[in-house]
């Protein structure tokens, strides 16, 4: 039996060539503070931090809540300058003495916020599917050291701190366990380092600091998202106000000793926009998709849903029901008309997405070459069919050959 899902006003084809942001994320105007220790919790078992945040969540009837706009320019709601009450962490590690040699400073960690319900910093910004809101640090206060600090039933204390240099073009992510007086650092990780993207994109804000955009990193606080027992911290990385410029990762305390990155084999980055630290069903997008540079403004959205087996996260994307958004996307399609390919090609290539990722890449295909047919869009520009029966040409040596759908290099377009 499959599980119904609930896709709640995603930026599903926010365009490629919105990589940069639209509306700078604005870096905080407090000066850094230390941290000081309190008395963490006890807790009976590790909880989670609620949240508001639209999510991935199994129900009983499936909905897709689309609420269609005028097109409009991202705008920035301003927000009010932090204050924080200065504190101070502690711990004899060398690292930390290291990091600030190298330049990094203790920050104020803020929380990651979705909605402009806080007066934090919020944007709006316009995709295919209607308006969308976006999020980002809450900088109306900055979270407390025992927000920080979890302590397990077995006794051990666990700390999460972290540091940037004072341009926010990267993180350096600490993971202490309290020994009598000390904190002994267990984890040490280095944002660039995790992937790929998170590598360069690290490099590009190092290179020209005062032009980009800041790089937050925003903690969920501690929870226990899978249910086995071990604390784990999420921590959104965000960049920019678009559905790219940003990705979860979930770090857990695998054993006494071992910080572990539950994302790390995942086979893109997890979606911040609909991400809940209380819900195990992650959405993982497509990066070669996500990230291809297109002409056409509405990109292409390919997706997985990844669920803890138990053992571990894995693809469980066919045990979910995707038929609202299957038929969403289909009445974005209105045959009869010019085919436009800004518009067009993105749904319809998401369609054929969906159903590959679904386990019916046979069925896919059917529906999409159906749609493609060029007799079903009547006045079209010479070029607009052109540009569509090229894409349809290379997806189509992809699914003969049995290959993975993959983006047209040549611009997005013949």
């Amino acid at each position: 039996m499959k599980h119904t899902i609930s896709l709640v006003i995603i930026a599903l084809y926010l365009a490629a060539c919105n990589q940069t942001p639209a509306v700078s994320l604005v870096t905080p105007g407090a000066t850094p503070t230390t941290m000081t220790t309190s008395t963490p919790t006890v807790l009976s078992t590790v909880t989670q931090t609620p949240t508001d945040s639209p999510s991935l969540t199994p129900t009983n009837t499936a909905t897709l809540t689309v609420t269609p706009q005028p097109t409009s320019t991202a705008t920035r709601i301003p927000t009010k300058t932090p204050t924080p009450t200065p504190t101070v962490f502690s711990s004899s590690d060398p690292m930390l003495g290291q990091l600030e040699e190298e330049g990094f400073i203790n920050q104020p960690v803020y929380r990651f916020e979705m909605r402009p319900s806080s007066g934090a910093t919020y944007w709006s910004n316009q995709g295919q599917f209607g308006r969308m809101n976006f999020g980002g640090p809450d900088f109306e206060e900055p979270v407390p050291l025992d927000w920080l600090t979890v302590t397990l039933p077995t006794g051990q204390t666990y700390t999460y701190v972290q540091y940037t240099p004072p341009e926010f073009t990267t993180c350096r992510l600490l993971f202490f366990v309290s020994e009598k007086d000390d904190n002994r650092l267990i984890g040490n990780i280095d944002i660039a380092e995790l992937n790929d993207r998170l590598s360069t994109t690290v490099a590009s804000l190092q290179a020209q600091p005062s032009a980009a955009s800041p790089l937050f990193c925003l903690p969920y606080g501690w929870g226990d998202i899978n249910r086995n027992g071990k604390p784990d911290m999420p921590v959104t990385i965000l960049w920019a106000n678009n559905y790219t410029g940003g990705e979860v990762h979930i770090f857990e305390i695998s054993d006494t000793e071992t910080v572990v990155d539950l994302t790390a084999d995942f086979p893109g980055p997890v979606y911040h926009w609909e991400f809940s630290p209380t819900n195990s069903a992650l959405l993982v997008i497509n990066s070669t998709w996500a990230s291809h540079r297109c002409l056409y403004p509405d990109s292409p959205f390919g997706f997985w849903i990844y669920d803890w087996d138990g053992d571990a996260f894995v693809d469980m994307t066919s045990e979910f029901s995707l038929d609202d958004y299957i038929s969403f996307l289909e009445d974005l399609l209105s045959p009869g008309r010019p085919f436009d390919p800004e518009f067009d090609i993105g749904p319809l290539i998401s369609l054929l997405l969906t159903y590959d990722y679904s386990d019916q890449r046979d069925a896919g295909w059917g529906k999409f070459i159906k749609l493609a047919d060029v007799s079903n869009w009547p006045g079209s520009e010479p070029e607009a069919l052109e540009w569509l029966q090229s894409d349809v040409a290379h997806l189509k040596a992809e699914y003969d050959a049995g290959l993975p759908f993959t983006p047209v290099d040549e611009n997005c377009s013949p």
